[in-house]
């Protein structure tokens, strides 16, 4: 089978969640019309001001429609956390003007937002095992290793589980900043997951493992993962994984452009669940170590 032998740490591991963000990924248009007291700016602004409302909108009646849970005041304060939201524009467009009769031009514009909620209830919340497990609890994926100490030589298991069914792509950034996609990969495709499934990566369909070497310092894994497939990178093989060509700061974007699809029969515009968490893994090792270079072999040109 073709190894891949990523550097992680020769002495000791500490892993901890340095960030976990839930949120809600919907599609909405605005549409508003000039008149003698409105011009055609300020009829683009109002159109964009009533796709963002409707986005909102969208938000909280999913949250308030989908989330059941036993304990009434969890769910009370799940609706409170998104009844405030944060919203970032992933993507904007107009759709075109189109004259009428009694409103002159009239604009319809589309925009694909992300709807974030209250950060302190969601925390708050979050240390609740029934809200985190709960299939009907917006998304949220666990993330861990199989244990806290690693030495030289060893193999590093990462763990996944989610409260219900997702799709994830899991990342891999090294202490030079390097980043590779290790889910799904070009000999693993499976990017889909059940709800309370335990993913270990990696399994016995990936032709990689994980073992600990230098080079030392702080290395991240990353988990996108969403009720509709993240958004992809741009990717190249790279042996048994794949190379990640996209820049860093643009990561977290790209991921969050999900491809929304209506379901037959809905009305409403579709709405992604969308869960990011990434764990920080500080590495060290002997102060005389020689500095260690990543090594490939097997499936391919690196």
């Amino acid at each position: 089978m073709a190894k891949i032998y990523y550097s992680f740490l020769i002495l000791f591991l500490l892993t901890s969640t340095l960030h976990a963000a839930q949120s809600l990924i919907t599609e909405a248009e605005g549409y508003s019309c000039t008149s003698k007291k409105k011009s055609a700016r300020q009829a683009r602004s109002e159109a964009y001001d009533d796709a963002k409302r409707k986005a909102r909108e969208q938000a909280v009646l999913y949250i308030g429609s989908g989330t059941k849970m036993d304990n009434a005041e969890l769910e009370k304060d799940l609706t409170g956390a998104y009844s405030h939201t944060n919203m970032k524009i992933l993507e904007s467009k107009d759709l075109g003007w189109r004259k009428t009769k009694k409103s002159g031009k009239c604009l319809k514009v589309f925009i694909k937002a992300e709807v974030a909620p209250d950060e302190a209830l969601m925390e708050k919340m979050g240390l609740d095992k029934q809200f985190t497990d709960a299939p009907s609890a917006p998304l949220r994926v666990q993330a861990w290793t199989d244990k806290e100490e690693y030495k030289k030589g060893e193999k590093i298991k990462i763990y996944l589980k989610g409260n219900k069914p997702f799709y994830a792509s899991v990342l891999y950034k090294d202490t030079k900043g390097a980043l590779l996609q290790l889910l799904p990969n070009p000999y693993n495709e499976d990017n889909y997951f059940n709800e309370n499934e335990v993913i270990e990566i990696p399994s016995n369909k990936d032709k990689f493992i994980i073992e600990v070497d230098p080079p030392f310092g702080k290395e991240e894994i990353v988990i996108y993962a969403g009720t509709f497939p993240p958004g992809e990178f741009d990717l190249t093989p790279r042996g048994s994984v794949y190379s990640i060509k996209t820049k860093t700061k643009d990561l977290g974007e790209k991921a969050r452009r999900v491809q929304l699809k209506k379901k037959p029969g809905d009305k409403d515009m579709p709405v992604s669940e969308f869960f990011q968490n990434t764990i920080t893994i500080s590495t060290a090792g002997p102060v005389r170590a020689e500095p260690g270079q990543k090594e490939l072999s097997g499936a391919g040109p690196p």
